[in-house]
């Protein structure tokens, strides 16, 4: 979704069109947890895809591979791509995850 949304915005935004060309030795991509090594850039921005339950529901707190064996290694390999700075986007707040 998140890159259907900027392929989109492309069309009217020349400067997010070039951000995402092929032929930019810097170009803007979107990759899962699993596909970002190797790939460093000045900053990378993280969405937290996972999202709060229906009304009345607690939150299922299944989190992918971040959960799993291993988890943290994937964390640490994410953000070391940042040079600079790492930026986090989420719709769940803190108070939502019960421990």
């Amino acid at each position: 979704l998140i890159l259907q949304e900027l392929e989109a915005a492309c069309a009217s935004d020349p400067a997010l069109a070039t951000a995402m060309d092929d032929k930019n030795a810097c170009k803007l991509f979107v990759k899962n947890l699993e596909n970002v090594q190797g790939d460093e850039r000045d900053v990378i921005m993280i969405s937290v895809t996972y999202g709060p339950s229906p009304a009345g529901e607690p939150m299922r707190h299944q989190f992918g591979p971040l959960g799993q064996a291993g988890g943290e290694r994937r964390w640490n390999v994410l953000v070391t791509r940042a040079k600079q700075e790492v930026l986090v986007f989420s719709s769940i707040e803190p108070e939502d995850i019960m421990l």
